[in-house]
């Protein structure tokens, strides 16, 4: 058990977020957290200090993460790392190095943090896309 800052970090399940108890309808019925700070509306950027093939595989991997809901504006720093690290690994396959497997397991960390395997995935839930009306389809 570690403290800081008047807080208890003790080892266990991460909570699960808010948007997502809302989703299931509060199963625990347990009050809500007050104040939880929300993400800015926008588009992630890649940022600049990322190298060359880091920013390909932001440029091919950020569009899906945003689709299903799992990147935001204030995610932009953990998933440069997670491209950086999956960057890493590309090159020492690439190289025919041998793969670290801090490295292996940092790249598995990342992606179920942003929904990227089946078992991150299943415990994401997002509001599903509301069918589209008879109106909208003769509209475009």
């Amino acid at each position: 058990m570690v403290s800081s800052r008047n807080e208890t970090v003790m080892a266990g399940r991460p909570p699960k977020p808010t948007a997502l108890k809302i989703l299931q309808g509060k199963p625990g019925h347990r009050p809500l957290p007050k104040g939880e700070p929300r993400p800015p509306a926008g588009d992630p950027e890649c940022p600049a200090w990322l190298g060359l093939e880091e920013r390909h595989l932001w440029n091919e991997w950020a569009p899906k993460y945003r689709e299903m809901g799992c990147l935001t504006v204030a995610d932009v720093p953990a998933f440069a790392a997670f491209m950086a690290t999956l960057a890493q690994l590309k090159r020492c396959q690439r190289e025919k190095e041998p793969i670290p497997v801090s490295s292996s397991k940092l790249l598995q960390s990342y992606a179920v943090q942003f929904g990227g395997t089946p078992a991150g995935r299943a415990r994401v839930t997002v509001e599903p896309k509301k069918p589209e009306s008879k109106l909208a389809r003769f509209t475009g």
